[in-house]
């Protein structure tokens, strides 16, 4: 019997025997002008996949076997599946029917926010985590530290420990966003050993600093506040962006800020590398005109923002913030094979 170690070990090579151009893959997709984010540019490539993985992006023509699978991209943009990084999937849907909506807008990564299975379940809410990795998607999840308001019995039901366990998990990237930002920004001390325990994990901060001032900013990102998607003009994501802070560029059917956003960001879109994409939480009817990331990409085209920048914002960058980049976000050797096939033009 195979052991999982072993298991992988024969994945890998055989991953490496078609990156080195010794074996057939088991898909090739060919013709199609490739997104290259890493540079930032649009390029003419071929990609081959072993398994779930890509072995080899680049001009060389394909070793095909008896069983693989060639798809003519001739005519079409090749882009890296895109990446939700902010999403609760309990609005007016659940993780499933949610990510039914977000799959065929070609969202293949998502992260979840725990906060209402937590309030329900508890430490009993890891079934439901566990299922989510068996989706036909990757998903991930950001964990609360603190409720959105206080109540009885809060400090322990999020008590250090039962924290502690939750972000040690491999598929909890960080903790969701801290809406109680003043009370962290005065040093509550339940929020700051939340906050701590994530720190030395290495795991993300998601801000909901909504309505905070430059002048209190400094504060949040010195008590490990990560990012921030509550920026309703240019000046406060400018803010934000110079205290340090990733920013997530909201569309979504609660707020529809992006338009306004990104023409006060002309300046800066291009150059910073930390800006990302998100719907946050949409009303069904939204995510049915709109999709999940696709109308946000549109709208950041007809705003001015390149095409391939569009696209980085919904995949490189959100992948860098959360540490996934060796695993998606870009079309490389070793990345998952979540792709998207777009028109050209």
């Amino acid at each position: 019997m195979l052991t999982e170690l072993s298991y992988r070990g024969q994945q890998t090579a055989a991953l490496l025997a078609v990156a080195r151009g010794e074996a057939a893959p088991d898909l090739v997709i060919v013709g199609g002008t490739v997104a290259d984010v890493y540079s930032g540019q649009w390029i003419q490539a071929n990609i081959e996949v072993k398994g779930s993985r890509i072995a080899y992006v680049g001009p060389r023509d394909p070793r095909l076997g008896q069983d693989t699978q060639v798809l003519d991209a001739t005519g079409r943009r090749v882009v890296p599946g895109y990446i939700e990084p902010h999403c609760h999937p309990w609005c007016l849907y659940n993780p499933v029917s949610l990510l039914e909506v977000a799959l065929a807008d070609g969202v293949t990564t998502l992260v979840y926010d725990n906060l209402p299975f937590y309030l329900t379940l508890g430490d009993a809410m890891s079934p439901i985590m566990d299922a989510a990795r068996q989706l036909p998607a990757n998903i991930y999840w950001s964990v609360r530290i603190v409720s959105q308001s206080p109540y009885a019995g809060e400090r322990r039901q999020f008590s250090a420990g039962r924290l502690r366990r939750l972000l040690a998990r491999p598929d909890v990237l960080g903790v969701a966003e801290v809406t109680r930002w003043e009370a962290a920004r005065m040093g509550d001390p339940a929020i700051l050993r939340g906050l701590e325990a994530a720190r030395r994990l290495r795991k993300r901060v998601e801000g909901h600093m909504a309505g905070a001032s430059s002048r209190r900013l400094p504060a949040l990102a010195a008590c490990g506040f990560s990012s921030d998607h509550e920026s309703i003009n240019g000046r406060e994501a400018l803010d934000r962006l110079r205290q340090g802070l990733w920013v997530m560029l909201r569309y979504s059917s609660l707020r529809p800020d992006l338009p306004k956003l990104l023409r006060e960001l002309q300046g800066t879109v291009h150059h910073s590398g930390r800006l990302m994409l998100t719907s946050d939480g949409s009303s069904p009817s939204f995510y049915r005109s709109r999709g999940v990331l696709s109308g946000a990409l549109e709208t950041a085209v007809e705003a001015g923002v390149a095409p391939i920048e569009a696209i980085r914002m919904a995949t490189l960058y959100p992948a860098s913030f959360w540490g996934l980049d060796d695993e998606v976000g870009g079309l490389a050797p070793g990345r998952r094979a979540d792709i998207n096939l777009l028109p050209e033009g």
